[in-house]
Order: C-alpha cells, then sequence, then structure tokens
C-alpha cells in the first residue's frame, strides 16, 4: 500500500475528517465506512476499500476524494487511471471547508504528467 493512502487512511479513521456541510447522519455514515476502509486498507484488500470509499467522494467528502484521487494515481485497488486521478484531486482541492486536504490535492495535481 502506498504511504500517503495509508496516512490519509489512518487520519481518516481517527475521526478528525472535517464534514461541516453535511448532515449528522451523512457524517456518523461517512466515518464508519472510512474507517473500515482504513482498516481494509491496513489489510491490503485495496479493491473492497475502494468500494467503501466511492460513495463518499461522489458524496463530495473531500478526503474521500484526496483518496479515491490517490488510489487511481497509484493503481490501488483499481487500475491505474490518470484522468480519473485528475478528476479527484481535482474535486479535492476545490473544497472549501477542508484546506489540508485542498492543499494535498493541489500537490497530488503538480505530480500528474
Amino acid at each position: 500500500m502506498k504511504l500517503k493512502t495509508f496516512f490519509l487512511a489512518v487520519l481518516l479513521a481517527s475521526g478528525m475528517a472535517q464534514a461541516q456541510s453535511f448532515s449528522e447522519k451523512q457524517v456518523y455514515d461517512y466515518r464508519v465506512n472510512m474507517a473500515q476502509a482504513g482498516e481494509l486498507l491496513k489489510q491490503n484488500q485495496s479493491q473492497q476499500a475502494f468500494a467503501k470509499i466511492l460513495p463518499f467522494a461522489q458524496q463530495g467528502f473531500a478526503e474521500a476524494q484526496y483518496v479515491l484521487a490517490t488510489m487511481y494515481h497509484d493503481g490501488e485497488g483499481v487500475a491505474q487511471d490518470l484522468a480519473q486521478a485528475k478528476h479527484w484531486y481535482t474535486l479535492a482541492a476545490q473544497q472549501q471547508d477542508n484546506q489540508a486536504v485542498a492543499d494535498l490535492a493541489r500537490e497530488g495535481l503538480s505530480d500528474l504528467p
């Protein structure tokens, strides 16, 4: 597993993720599923982790968008797809409620060809 994906998975599982524009239930579901995804990543079950992360990236959670981008970037749990990585990094970089993740996403974008 790539270090940056693991690092973010640990961050997400710790409950430090911000999700200010979502309902309490959405945030709860997000945290539960991302903690499970973090455990799956630790167990090298990245395809299952990808499946847990995708719906939350689609809902607009910045951290999930960033993790999904790194998975596409690195080909972890999914075939490497730099166009999809760019798409998800861009969405995460545009997030206003989590500047740290937005900065990481901009860094990811700068790593793409």
